[in-house]
């Protein structure tokens, strides 16, 4: 079975798995625009050498949204970018570069996830 194949059944999967087990998240555009989307949790980690020679790893809140989800709520051309705020559980997330990363990515070789790093920066006011 080619690659291909393979790549496209895991993407497929994932965004399955977005629709089964993603949550009512509270998102807010850096403009305020304001509406809740379903994401998935998740977690990317990022290994770094320190200058000692030490192994650093650091952690992104991260959420997983289908982009037709995402443009549904917020238009056809939106995109998330740096300093929106997810509100999950009384916990607010800002979006925000990682690990040498944009804001977001595609998560799947079909793009059918958005992958959306984040930095939790405490509690809901």
């Amino acid at each position: 079975m080619p690659l291909g194949i393979i790549d496209r059944a895991s993407g497929l999967r994932a965004a399955t798995a977005v629709r089964l087990r993603g949550v009512s998240v509270s998102y807010r555009r850096k403009d305020g625009t304001t509406e809740s989307v379903v994401a998935a949790p998740g977690r990317t980690d990022h290994a770094d050498v320190d200058g000692n020679g030490g192994t650093v790893t650091v952690r992104s809140d991260d959420w997983l949204i289908r982009p037709e989800d995402f443009t549904a709520q917020f238009g056809a051309a939106a995109v998330p970018v740096e300093g929106d705020r997810i509100t999950f559980r009384g916990r607010v997330y800002r979006l925000q570069p990682f690990g040498g990363e944009p804001v977001y990515r595609p998560s799947d070789q079909d793009r059918r996830l958005w992958r959306m790093h984040s930095k939790d920066i405490g509690a809901e006011e």
